[in-house]
């Protein structure tokens, strides 16, 4: 039997909640838009950073997760933007939820290129509330590393899938859709409509 590659069977069988996060962080039309991302982007990385053991960080020497945290901490500050609500950690004992982790956390990089642009439109800078894009935006072969590390884990597709899921809902209850208990792509894509109707 011919296995699918990891990253293809993560971002498959993740679809559905990346989509879902799409839309409920939105195009970014206005300041306060990019506020309420970069407040839930700080909800999310604060819970996940603490929880990633420092192995899971440089396993083969070619790439390592980049901590945003207290760089998102001064993008806070930079806005005038009160620290948001906690959110809880996903359980990640283990290889296969570290690289499951890892992968979410490396595709929101590729996602900051799209933010950047945006956030530059509405004044935001490298050096005053976009540092946090900068730091991930400055590497150009930072997916391609990564890639190999993914395969080089050799972990249970099975376990890294459902610890991805699990990194999603987090990113999700995050950025504004509760405890994410209705899970569901049409329980989900409900609560972003309804949180649409509430800004």
């Amino acid at each position: 039997m011919i296995h699918a590659p990891l990253r293809q069977l993560l971002r498959e069988r993740t679809d559905d909640l990346h989509r879902i996060l799409d839309e409920q962080v939105g195009v970014l039309e206005d300041k306060e838009d990019y506020i309420r991302y970069l407040s839930g982007t700080y909800a999310f990385r604060a819970a996940l950073e603490p929880a990633l053991p420092r192995e899971a960080e440089d396993v083969t020497g070619l790439w390592g997760i980049v901590p945003l945290v207290s760089t998102l901490h001064r993008d806070l500050a930079d806005l005038g933007v009160p620290f948001p609500r906690r959110v809880a950690a996903p359980d990640l004992e283990g290889r296969a939820a570290q690289a499951a982790a890892a992968y979410v956390l490396e595709g929101s990089a590729l996602g900051a290129r799209v933010i950047a642009r945006r956030a530059a439109v509405l004044g935001i800078r490298p050096d005053h509330g976009g540092r946090h894009l900068a730091l991930q935006t400055a590497g150009t072969g930072r997916w391609k590393s990564f890639q190999a590390w993914l395969e080089a884990a050799q972990v249970s597709h099975e376990q890294a899938v459902s610890a991805a899921r699990a990194v999603f809902k987090t990113a999700l209850a995050a950025h504004g859709l509760g405890d994410t208990t209705c899970t569901d792509d049409a329980g989900l894509r409900n609560r972003v409509a309804e949180n649409r109707r509430s800004v």
